[in-house]
This record gives C-alpha cells, sequence and structure tokens, in this order.
C-alpha cells in the first residue's frame, strides 16, 4: 500500500487493510468541471445558473424532446436544443423517471 500511496506512512500503525483497484481513479472534481464548463462555453454551449430544470417537452420518450422548462430568477422559460444534458446528479433519476427513463443512480455519503 505504501509503494501505491506513501502519504499513509505517518498513520501505518492505524490502517488494518487496505485494497487496489486499477479501474479506479481520482482527481479535483472541482478543477475538472470548471474547465469543462470553459470548454463547453467556448463550443457554444448555453448554462443558466441560478435556474431551476422544471419539466421536458418530451413527444412518447425522452427520445425525443422538444425543449426544456426552467424556472430562472425572472420567470419559466422554454428552452430549445439540438441536445439536452440531464446533469443533477442523484436527482436525475426521480427527475426522468415520469419519462420512462430508469437510473440506477443513488445518493451516498462519503467516498463510493
Amino acid at each position: 500500500m505504501l509503494r501505491i500511496e506513501p502519504a499513509f506512512e505517518s498513520r501505518i500503525a492505524e490502517i488494518v487493510g487496505a485494497r487496489f483497484t486499477p479501474e479506479d481513479e481520482s482527481g479535483d472534481a472541482h478543477k475538472y468541471t470548471q474547465r469543462l464548463a470553459k470548454v463547453c462555453a467556448d463550443n457554444g454551449v448555453a448554462f443558466f445558473y441560478g435556474s431551476t430544470a422544471v419539466a421536458l417537452d418530451a413527444q412518447r420518450s425522452v427520445e425525443r424532446v422538444k425543449s426544456v422548462e426552467i424556472r430562472t430568477p425572472f420567470g419559466y422559460q422554454h428552452l430549445r436544443a439540438r441536445d439536452i444534458v440531464v446533469s443533477l446528479g442523484s436527482y436525475s433519476a426521480p427527475f426522468l423517471r415520469p419519462y420512462g427513463v430508469r437510473l440506477n443512480i443513488y445518493p451516498a455519503k462519503g467516498y463510493s
């Protein structure tokens, strides 16, 4: 364990065991999302900060979404776009459930 992560050396007496999974990774989520937002904005993506997604205007399924209704600080607005990304974390599952989408996303506390 110490070969992979020497930062644990000062607490080694308290560690009972460890597991290494080469497929797992970690990183600075804030830094990543800030940079991703900049790249997206540079490519024409519009962000509506301080707004709440209220509903999708979908015909029969989410595969044919016409628009998304949002509540902004200035009132309600319908946004039409070629692509709509739902990125509500653990709230994505209940938001999409009425549209027939079942996501296995659950809130968790701590590291996962």
